[in-house]
Parts: structure tokens; C-alpha cells; sequence
């Protein structure tokens, strides 16, 4: 879709799967990074300073993303945008005067079509997880955290199909669901994981996640970040992805897959730790994901479970986590 040499803007781009994105860009492609303020590029600026000096690597600050003009100046000349901040500022008054990208990608989550199952279930792209809307509007405050935060992306999601329906701009739009994403970070944090990252880590050493089963919790889908940046990417490239709503899945997963995987390992790569193992007992996925489109689409290659459980624990014996 977009040549080798394509001008690619990217939102939100000192997080957590945006850094990688950044990185995969560079190969080829012109990136500006939009951040919120200076101090959040500096990492960005540090870990691709070869681009940097090739003129490849720009910053874009966008101090607040949900003023109606605040990527005005930032897409100007741009041919894709991967929009991996958390909002969606789409609401300019004509967006075809601004907005002159051939493509966007936006990166959405499974929690838009399914945060949880409670019995076995198959799910495509075809299903909106509608369920959480409701729930928060009927609760308000007093709706789960995990509700909340389907539903805003559900929200988000749904408005930027709506925009394209409505508007008819001359881009295409593509979103991109992950599910629960793991992997080493290498954007800027305080000195611990991400909150996914964080919950792996009490898995692997306390045996435990909210008092909860690692033998059926989260039953749900896993990928690496840096899969996910990959799958973005393919998605600005790929043709056959524009218009479409792709879910990228490494498997399906409960905690217990993980602490086998990370006991599978020779030498333990957290040595300063010690690794649990877990519960005995039978494995129960709940939600699979049918990744027929994506086969037919973007034909990923995913990452190991054993692959990205090691980088983290690496990492952790690195930092100190």
C-alpha cells in the first residue's frame, strides 16, 4: 500500500508497542514521532539515533490529543499514519483539507470484540463487545475496571469506522486488534513493567493472579509487542488490509501456559529469582480467536510463547524487576 519510502506518521510513539513500531518503520520508511511533550522523545531519540542523524527520524509534539486540531500540523505530507495513542482525535470539521494520508491504521484491542469468556466460544471480527457499553452506561463509576476500559475501546473503534462511513475521506482506514500483549519494553517507563508485563511477573514468581486459577484465567489471546508493530506495519503496506478490521494472535493462553514455558528454560534467564510451578490439573481455554482473516491477509509469523517469556525474564534480570 504504502512504497519502501512512504512518509509514516505515528501517535503515541514512546509507548509501549508504537516504540517498536518506530523501529520497523525505519527500515525503509520516513518516520515523525507525535508525543506529548520533549522529554517523552528522548528514548526514541536514543535508541534510534542512527535514523535520527539519516534525516529518517522527526518529532512531532502534540501536547493534547483531543483538541479538535491537534495533529493538523503533524499529518501535513504524510502517506500512512499507525495510531497507536490511546484516543481518537477525528473531528475536524473537513478532515480532507488536513488529513492527506493514503491509509491509518489504528490499533484497536480483542477487548472490542471480547474481554472474557465464561464458556468455550470462537470469535471473529465481525463481533462488537457491546456488552461492556452497556454495562458501563447502566453502572457508571461502579462498572468493573476491565468493563471500562472494553468499552472505551469499543467506543473508539466503532467512531472511526462510523467517520470513514459518514466522511468517505480519500484514505482507507485498517484497525488491528491484539489481545493481551507482552514482550521487553523498550519505551520509557518508571523503572518497572507495564501493567501486562507486571501481572506475567507475579505469575511467574507468586503463583497467583488476583487469587484467581492459572489454569483457567485469563483464557484468552497472548501476542509479543513487537508482533503486533510488525502486524501494523504489514498493514500499511498490504493493499488487500484497507477497510478492514484484522485480529493478530499468537494463541490462546492461561497463566499456567506461561509458567511452563518459563520453566522450559535452560538456563533460567531470572536467575535472581526463583520461578514457580504453578497448579497441576487440566488447562481450560475459553476464547479462541478465528484468525482466518489475518492468515488470508497478512500471513504473520509469530513469535514463541518461549521466545517472548525469555526476553522478558532477560530483561528483568537486567533491570532489576
Amino acid at each position: 500500500m504504502t512504497t519502501s519510502t512512504s512518509r509514516i506518521l505515528v501517535t503515541g510513539a514512546n509507548g509501549f508497542i508504537a516504540s517498536y513500531i518506530v523501529g520497523l518503520l525505519q527500515k525503509g520508511h520516513i518516520v515523525v514521532c507525535a508525543v506529548r511533550e520533549v522529554s517523552k522523545a528522548q528514548r526514541l531519540l536514543e535508541i534510534y539515533s542512527c535514523f535520527k542523524e539519516q534525516g529518517k527520524l522527526e518529532i512531532a509534539i502534540v501536547p493534547e490529543m483531543k483538541v479538535d486540531v491537534a495533529y493538523d500540523q503533524a499529518v501535513e505530507g504524510w502517506e500512512g499514519i499507525d495510531h497507536a495513542a490511546a484516543q481518537m482525535g477525528m473531528t475536524a470539521e473537513h478532515p480532507e483539507d488536513i488529513i492527506i494520508p493514503t491509509r491509518i491504521v489504528h490499533i484497536s484491542s480483542c477487548t472490542a470484540i471480547n474481554a472474557a469468556a465464561t464458556e468455550p466460544c470462537i470469535v471473529n471480527e465481525e463481533v462488537w463487545n457491546d456488552g461492556a457499553i452497556a454495562r458501563c452506561e447502566r453502572l457508571g463509576k461502579d462498572a468493573e475496571g476491565i468493563d471500562k476500559y472494553s468499552a472505551s475501546k469499543t467506543i473508539a473503534e466503532k467512531r472511526a469506522w462510523e467517520f470513514v462511513k459518514e466522511h468517505r475521506p480519500s484514505w482507507d482506514l485498517v484497525t488491528i486488534c491484539p489481545p493481551w500483549v507482552f514482550g521487553p519494553v523498550i519505551h520509557t517507563t518508571d523503572d518497572r513493567p507495564n501493567f501486562t508485563n507486571q501481572c506475567l511477573r507475579t505469575c511467574l514468581r507468586e503463583g497467583t493472579y488476583f487469587g484467581l486459577s492459572l489454569l483457567t484465567e485469563p483464557g484468552h489471546g497472548w501476542i509479543d509487542a513487537r508482533d503486533v508493530a510488525a502486524g501494523c506495519v504489514k498493514a500499511l503496506e498490504v493493499p488487500e488490509a484497507g477497510g478492514e478490521r484484522i485480529v493478530v494472535n499468537a494463541g490462546e493462553f492461561v497463566w499456567q501456559d506461561f509458567v511452563c514455558a518459563a520453566n522450559s528454560l535452560r538456563p533460567n534467564p531470572n536467575p535472581s529469582n526463583l520461578l514457580v510451578k504453578g497448579e497441576k490439573g487440566e488447562k481450560r481455554h475459553r476464547l479462541v480467536h478465528d484468525m482466518t482473516k489475518e492468515k488470508r491477509i497478512l500471513a504473520m509469523k509469530y513469535r514463541s510463547m518461549e521466545e517472548t517469556v525469555c526476553d522478558m525474564l532477560v530483561q528483568f534480570e537486567r533491570e532489576k524487576w
